[in-house]
This record gives C-alpha cells, structure tokens and sequence, in this order.
C-alpha cells in the first residue's frame, strides 16, 4: 500500500533569497556574480574615463566637472559604496570560482584535457585569461594609491572658476593631473596600470559572452575581436592623457 507524501510546509518550501544563496554557491552561480560586479566596475570605468577626458577641453572644463561632483555628495558617494561593494563581491566570487567551487568539482586532476576549438583556443589560453586574478589584484591596489594621491591629499591646489556668472574658488583637478604627470615614473605605472586594464576587461567581455552561450564559429571571432576593441579602445582614451601632459598637448 502506498503512503501519502505530506505537502511541504511553508518553512520547508523553497524562496526566492534561498534559491538564490543556493545558487551562488554554484560555479555557475559564482560566475554570473563575478560577471555582474564586473559591469558594475566597467559603469565606473567608463563614467571615470568620460568625466577624465574634460581635460582636452581645457583647464575650466575638468575644472567645473570636478566641481560639480564635489556639489553633489550623495551621488559620489553612492557611487564610492557601489564600487567598493562591487569589488569586493568581484573579488570574493573569482577566487571562489577559480580556487573554491572548481577545486571541489573535481579534486583530482583530468587525466586528458580535450582539446578546445581552434577558433577561440590561443584567445582562452591567452595572457588575459592565465593571469585575469593577478591583473585584477594589481589595479586595484593600483587604484588605491591613485585615488589617495587625487582625493585624499590634505594640501590642494585651488584655483577660481567662473560658475553661473560668479567667479568661485575650487581646487585645481587640472593643476595636480598635469603635476602628476608630468613625472615619467608615475605616467608610465598609469599606462601600464591601464593596459592590465584592458586585458582585464577583454577577457571579462568575453568571458560573459561566453557563458551566455555565444561562442561558436561564427560568434566567437567577432566577440573576440570586440572585446579587445571595447576594452582596448578605452584604454587608449585613458592613457591619451598622460601622454598629452608629456608631450605637452594639455
């Protein structure tokens, strides 16, 4: 005779927060997590780029864009919070996925690797893809010390600035880039910084390409080649300003 299955009780169904924590425990699950911090930073990253490239504009343009950040507190800090939690969910999730949930999945070593497609196999076992941690430690220890030297100098250059007909004092963003880089030494750590950037994001484009499911003869080529383009592309607006300041442009 068969027994009669009791309904789950409402502490034992399963929700939508515990689904999720069941899911991020995943490999699967740590990746779309790492992927997700990633486009946070990648937002910051562009948005920095953007309000960075005010300099070709000329001393009163990154001037008046840095003023109007420091008019407006709870938006950069909002974005400060975002990016600290990002990074730090970021880096969590990839040493989880890389060291963690992939050790556990399979403690002893493949005895033969198959071979990956052609098409995309030198682009995985690139640079970019063996050291993605490593470069990733690098910027951001990088990015501590540049935002020390920008933000949290006690000693600032300030400098006027006409704004809405009113001639203000502000500090000069323009004065301490220009100071900054006119130093070889500290112009050629932000490009080298810059270009493990880049590396960084061409192989996390791709990377979340990838687990989407595009990759193939036809995609994986093109999505190669853009996400070298994207990321490359901005690295290239990023150190167009250290070399400006070096060859006198700005």
């Amino acid at each position: 005779m068969s027994q009669a299955t009791s309904a789950p009780t409402l502490e034992e169904r399963p929700t939508l927060l515990g689904e999720c924590a069941k899911f991020l425990k995943t490999s699967v699950g740590s990746k779309v997590a790492m992927a997700l911090s990633g486009l946070m930073m990648g937002g910051f990253v562009i948005g920095h780029m953007a309000g960075n490239l005010a300099i070709w504009g000329g001393k009163d343009a990154i001037n008046a864009y840095a003023h109007f950040l420091h008019t407006q507190p709870a938006l950069v800090w909002a974005t400060r919070v975002g990016l600290l939690l990002s990074i730090a969910l970021h880096v969590f999730f990839a040493v989880k996925s890389h060291l963690l949930v992939n050790a556990a999945a399979r403690p002893v070593p493949y005895a033969f690797k198959p071979s990956a497609p052609k098409h995309w196999k030198k682009f995985i076992a690139g640079w970019s893809g063996k050291y993605t941690i490593w470069s990733g430690l690098l910027i951001f220890s990088y990015l501590v010390l540049h935002l020390a030297h920008f933000t949290c100098r006690s000693a600032k250059p300030m400098t006027q600035l006409l704004v809405g007909g009113q001639t203000i004092v502000t500090v000069d963003v323009y004065g301490m880039m220009v100071q900054a880089f006119s130093s070889p030494l500290i112009s050629g750590a932000y490009v080298l910084v810059i270009l493990l950037l880049s590396s960084h994001l061409s192989h996390g484009i791709y990377s979340l390409c990838q687990h989407l499911g595009l990759w193939g003869k036809v995609w994986t080529p093109a999505l190669q080649f853009a996400a070298r383009a994207i990321a490359y592309g901005i690295g290239l607006a990023f150190v167009s300003i250290p070399l400006a300041v070096l060859f006198g442009l700005v």
